[in-house]
């Protein structure tokens, strides 16, 4: 057998992780059927069985199906075609070919039979190497094509792609392409693995020639499609992805629509859309920021037919002084303005932040924040029933046998907890060692300066972060929020958070928890003076049996009120009143519609005093150095541009 891997998940610039994220993200936490196409011996099934999934093989190496057959759930040692015929009523919810369709002739139309065995809203996973590589340019400039026992010119492959020529098979096939992901190798990397030999002059040409071409480094893409629909198709435009809004505001609510109604979605960053998405979307939705070119895009898309949503998730048009630090230019502000204003549709997290930008734009849905799933606690309450502090700390793994009390402030911005300094003040004079203070995130910088002592804790990705709420013994979550109108128009997220880790809550009595706490009964809830705040503490240190009985309310009202099917109708919602209608839309041609989105012409509006206080700042020489060398000098003016 000659293909053979390692599975390592961890390792996301592997075609074989992406392949089981792209399961993982499709399966929403259900057990999914799973055909592997050239299975080989069975490495990646075997991977997908632990996790759950009933994964059938092919191959048409008999050495490798029958080191399959020992591992996956099923295997048959034939071509993929004849397994079709031979099994029509078989459904699949995935079909994976990893590494295949540059091995036959015929993958179209491979292509087109494996729909007839994808169930409703099944998807195929295909992972295929990069022809365009530069180790390729580097050998044609050379005037050499010459074969290697794997890789990019793998003895084996009759066909060669490039995404292009990836998103055309798909196409031709019947499928849209909802996502393309890639893994990078460098051309050293590549010339060592291959044993391609490359001449290094050839190589600088090459390098020289490809400039800022994203592909040129791209190993392999791993696409994943679906059968293409008239169901609504929604491509968002996002900066980053990977973080927790993203993944809160944007990710998770749309997977679960597409899902559960039946439509599609691509998530891009705003800088690497590609030319067959603008075609491809009905709907587009832009995240949180305005700029010269978000502008430019709105309104080419507009002209052409498209609908536009807009997200935003905080009063943004309205920062207050403590976040100045935020504040863009003038211009951007009033950038932002002017996309929601243009939005067909604006989304957002409360009725209240909808009431402050009705006047911008009259259609705002709320879409809240939920959880995609309940984090598992292993089937173990709190562990805080004990009448003995002492002892039920114990139950949650102390290092210190005195340690009554864990008191947790998290915040990934900084918000004013100057209501808490005294009261954590008096709790640490009062019971010492006893109650412990964890901080995450930069709200530590105000309790080092008041002299407090406690744990500090950086800001971590929303999974890690559960996991460490859950090491913590007995903890009491605290939730400051000053009564600004910005304040007022965020969500209860981290009421979210620790209700969903059974971690009982007090807020300050302020919108938004005031909105959403039901006092003495799902947290407690405070008001900001030094004497309420101590009160409360107090109360949930020496009550267990309080703590256990806040904590299961909140979990309980979370789980059965803010799930992720509830973001997935507000989304069925902004479908609804958008009104698509792909024949009535603007007639014009894809070039037309490229040619006219792209940064060509789009001005930067310049705010020399703005740029000056950004020059001196030193993030932004950080930030623009990370630009540079992974985007060259296109990526630092699309950034300009963006201001």
């Amino acid at each position: 057998m000659r293909y053979q891997a390692v599975i390592d998940p961890k390792n996301k610039n592997n075609s074989h992780s992406v392949t089981i994220d792209f399961v993982e993200e499709a399966s929403c936490g259900q057990p999914l059927a799973i055909l592997d196409v050239g299975c080989s011996s069975g490495y990646l099934g075997e991977y997908l069985i632990a996790q759950g999934h009933h994964v059938t093989g092919i191959d048409i190496t008999p050495e490798a199906i029958e080191k399959a057959a020992a591992i996956l759930n099923e295997t048959h040692c034939m071509l993929v075609e004849d397994f079709y015929k031979q099994h029509p009523q078989r459904r699949f919810d995935i079909v994976i070919f990893g590494d295949v369709l540059e091995h036959i002739t015929n993958a179209q139309e491979v292509l087109t039979l494996t729909a007839q065995v994808l169930k409703p809203h099944g998807r195929v996973i295909a992972s295929i190497p990069n022809v365009g590589h530069l180790a390729v340019r580097a050998l044609l400039l050379e005037g050499r094509w010459e074969y290697a026992n794997l890789g990019l010119l793998d003895r084996d492959h009759v066909r060669f792609f490039t995404r292009q020529t990836i998103e055309e098979l798909f196409s031709h096939s019947g499928y849209d392409v909802n996502e393309m992901r890639t893994t990078k190798l460098s051309v050293e990397t590549v010339d060592e693995m291959c044993a391609m030999r490359l001449n290094p002059r050839f190589v600088e040409l090459a390098r020289k020639a490809a400039q800022d071409d994203p592909s040129a480094t791209v190993f392999q893409y791993v696409a994943m499609a679906q059968l293409k629909s008239e169901a609504p198709r929604i491509v968002c435009l996002v900066p980053a992805m990977g973080t927790g809004l993203f993944n809160f505001r944007v990710k998770n609510p749309l997977e679960n629509w597409a899902r559960r109604y039946g439509g599609a979605v691509r998530f891009r960053l705003i800088d690497e859309q590609q030319p067959e998405d603008l075609l491809w979307g009905d709907v587009f939705l832009f995240e949180r920021m305005g700029g010269a070119y978000t502008i430019h895009l709105i309104q080419v898309l507009k002209k052409f037919g498209k609908r536009v949503v807009f997200e935003i998730d905080d009063l943004l048009t309205e920062l207050p002084d403590f976040l100045a630090h935020h504040r863009g230019s003038p211009e951007t502000l009033q950038s932002l303005r002017d996309a929601i204003t243009l939005a067909d549709v604006v989304t957002t997290t409360t009725s209240r932040l909808a009431a402050r930008l009705t006047p911008l734009n009259p259609h705002v849905v709320c879409v809240p924040n939920c959880l995609k799933v309940m984090p598992d606690i292993h089937g173990e309450h709190p562990k805080v029933a004990s009448a003995n502090p002492v002892a039920s700390a114990s139950a949650r793994t102390s290092a210190s046998p005195d340690l009554i009390a864990s008191l947790i402030v998290a915040s990934s911005d900084t918000v004013l907890v100057d209501c808490l300094i005294e009261p954590l003040r008096f709790i640490q004079q009062q019971y010492g060692p006893q109650v412990q203070l964890v901080m995450v995130g930069p709200i530590e910088r105000s309790l080092k300066k008041a002299g407090l002592s406690f744990k500090p804790a950086p800001i971590m990705p929303y999974p890690e972060f559960i996991d460490f709420l859950h090491t913590l013994v007995n903890p009491i979550g605290l939730i400051p929020l000053d009564d600004s109108v910005f304040s007022s128009c965020k969500s209860p997220i981290k009421f979210f958070d620790y209700a969903s880790a059974y971690i009982p809550a007090i807020c300050s009595n302020v919108p938004p928890y005031s909105d959403y706490v039901n006092h003495q009964k799902t947290g407690l809830l405070v008001d900001q003076t030094p004497s309420a705040w101590i009160e409360a503490i107090e109360m949930l240190i020496h009550s267990p049996e309080q703590r256990l009985n806040l904590a299961q309310a909140a979990r309980h009202e979370i789980k059965t009120q803010y799930m992720t099917d509830k973001a997935g109708d507000a989304w069925q919602t902004v479908i609804d009143m958008l009104a698509i209608n792909r024949k009535t839309s603007h007639p014009f041609s894809m070039a037309d519609l490229v040619q006219e989105a792209s940064l060509m012409g789009v001005k930067p509006n310049l705010n020399w005093k703005w740029l000056v206080k950004k020059a001196l700042q030193r993030q932004t020489y950080i930030r623009l150095g990370t630009v540079l060398r992974q985007e060259g000098i296109t990526g630092v003016r699309k950034r300009i541009v963006k201001w």
